[in-house]
């Protein structure tokens, strides 16, 4: 009798089983899914990331304490109690970090400890296929009508000129340029060279 209670345990346990992992013919498995289309595919469900990340958990210690990948609302979660850190290595040299995202929300790119929303250790490029080029903004919300909420600075070209120029941006009558420099050119400050109804 016991022998045959075993026997029936463990078909239990391997009907079970074998309902959740599938082994495709074609060396695809699938963890939640009978039709996996990947080499590991963990299935279509998604759960609330506030909760579990319900594809991979890392470490676990209960809800809301855990370290792992989720999906929810066709978003890719990542779930750390602290900081994200990603490095790099190459053969089998110990791996160096290249960037994080710490607790606060602080993104460092060559730096361990970033103290700004963005921290950059080393050169930025900024580019653009427009007459514009590449760009810096500056924005204040709290600053309305014809007061710059926006600050932009451009290395412009074509009809605006060969040169670095700053302009400013307002609720009531788009942007102006404030000042032009380029190299044949001395930089003026406080004068409305340029207006630009075009550039908003």
């Amino acid at each position: 009798m016991k022998s045959k209670f075993l026997l029936f345990s463990l078909l239990a346990f391997s009907y079970g089983v074998n309902a959740q992992i599938t082994t495709a013919e074609n060396g695809n498995v699938g963890i939640g899914t009978t039709n996996p289309t990947a080499k590991l595919d963990l299935g279509s469900n998604y759960s609330d990331p506030s909760s579990y990340p319900n594809k991979i958990t890392l470490w676990s210690g209960g809800p809301n304490n855990y370290f792992g990948f989720g999906i929810s609302s066709g978003d890719l979660d990542y779930f750390s109690q602290f900081n994200h850190r990603f490095y790099t290595g190459y053969n089998g040299s110990a791996g160096t970090e290249k960037m994080v995202i710490n607790v606060k929300g602080d993104v460092g790119i060559g730096t361990t400890s970033p103290s700004a929303k963005l921290d950059v250790q080393g050169d930025i490029y900024t580019n653009s296929s427009s007459n514009e080029g590449g760009s810096i903004s500056f924005y204040n919300p709290l600053k309305t009508g014809s007061n710059a909420y926006r600050w932009s600075i451009y290395n412009m070209t074509g009809g605006y000129g060969n040169s670095l120029q700053f302009w400013s941006y307002s609720q009531t009558d788009g942007g102006h340029a404030f000042c032009k420099g380029n190299p044949r050119k001395r930089v003026e400050f406080g004068r409305d060279e340029q207006s630009a109804t075009s550039k908003n």
